[in-house]
């Protein structure tokens, strides 16, 4: 017994499958589109000068893909099998490139001289197999090889950067556009096995969804990328002291109630060490408020060098910092305290060639877990820098017993 699921007439068939002469026209369009992403990729690289040279390779790879589709349709007289090597060969360049610019955005060494082999072995295979019918099988599967390596390479090496810096649903979200297409090319080196074997048949439609799909998710992908980094500076910037690059108050408001958390819950002591720019009033009036934001900047890097690595310094107001020191006893943060006084004495600064002497007074209070409220180690911190200031300057009191 034979069973029929369909059955339409010649009529209903014209109706539903396109005429073979629309194919061109339908690659040309597809080729368009390629081109307007490309086109839209190069303006956001003039845009985004952080990541001009990673956006500007996307836009290299999108105008490739759009030529390769454009040598397709415009039926240029070739020899046989040769324009469609050079189509095959310009959309393994676009991949490359498309791979090197992920590189590029993920601050990676680029593999150029891997990439230069995969273009060179394939290069050189579609001319050792020549344009003929017969080893039309053995094209496409050195190609599509060269196309799933190039791809499968360029998802590993993004999931390694994204699962280091992105949450896990991330991380494989985006990493899941190239691994798809490397198994796209796979699949379809398996339907060009089976057309050999069944002559009559045609992929249709297919390569020219294939395209429409995969420009869409790649693109979706790439603004995810830029997107997220943009959100990351911004979120980083506003987080950060302009002048010095040190954290601003805002960080302090984030991270210091998480130290304060954790020693409610049993955790460690910690320290708070309020830091103040001795007469910087008479600075800025004697070399001009420029050369005493220079001065202020380098000190800056001085704390935050000479700071341990789990330290936080942050500039609060003009001459004035707070650096938390976590795991801290009293001891450790009055031995902390000297080494950033001393950093800041140990060599003069310089202002228009001529060397200038700073010092800092420094304030220490300890949290405690008897203690009811942050602002109450923030209050015993800066009347230990008043009593240092009073004291003479250039030196470093600890918070009333």
């Amino acid at each position: 017994m034979r069973i029929t699921f369909f059955s339409i007439d010649d009529r209903q068939a014209s109706r539903m499958m396109p005429l073979p002469d629309h194919a061109p026209v339908l690659t040309s369009l597809v080729a368009v589109q390629f081109l307007l992403y490309a086109a839209g990729w190069w303006l956001c690289a003039a845009l985004i000068r952080a990541d001009r040279a990673a956006i500007g390779h996307w836009g290299a790879f999108m105008a490739l893909i759009g030529l390769t589709l454009f040598s397709t349709a415009s039926g240029i007289p070739a020899p046989p099998g040769v324009a469609e090597a050079a189509s095959s060969f310009l959309l393994l360049a676009a991949f490359v490139v498309l791979r090197r610019g992920l590189e590029r955005f993920l601050d990676a060494p680029t593999a150029d001289r891997e990439h230069l082999f995969v273009l060179f072995a394939a290069g050189m295979a579609q001319l050792a197999l020549g344009p003929v019918a017969e080893t039309g099988l053995w094209r496409h599967a050195v190609l599509y090889v060269a196309y799933a390596w190039v791809l499968a390479r360029a998802a590993l090496a993004l999931w390694r950067a994204l699962d280091a810096h992105y949450r896990r649903p991330m991380a494989i979200l985006l990493t899941a556009v190239p691994s798809l297409l490397a198994i796209l090319f796979a699949g379809l080196l398996a339907a060009h096995v089976s057309l050999d074997s069944a002559p009559g048949q045609d992929l249709g439609l297919a390569p020219a969804l294939a395209d429409i799909i995969g420009a869409a998710l790649f693109n979706a992908a790439f603004l995810a990328l830029v997107c997220g980094r943009l959100l990351h500076r911004i979120r980083e910037g506003s987080h950060q002291d302009e002048l010095t690059g040190l954290a601003n108050r805002r960080r302090l408001d984030c991270l210091l109630p998480v130290e304060w958390q954790r020693l409610q819950r049993g955790g460690t002591e910690f320290c708070l060490l309020h830091v103040d720019i001795d007469r910087l009033r008479d600075l800025n009036d004697r070399y001009g408020r420029n050369a005493g934001d220079r001065l202020l900047a380098e000190l800056a890097q001085r704390l935050r060098y000479t700071a341990r690595e789990i330290d936080l310094v942050a500039r609060t107001d003009g001459g004035e910092f707070l650096v938390m020191t976590p795991q801290t006893c009293v001891d450790g943060a009055y031995a902390a305290a000297e080494r950033l006084r001393n950093a800041v004495n140990a060599m003069p600064f310089t202002v228009g060639g001529n060397p200038v002497t700073l010092s800092v007074s420094i304030g220490v209070a300890v949290a405690k877990h008897s203690d009811l409220d942050l602002s109450d180690v923030f209050e015993r911190a800066t009347s230990a820098l008043a009593r240092a200031k009073a004291g003479g300057r250039n030196r470093v009191c600890l918070e009333d017993a």
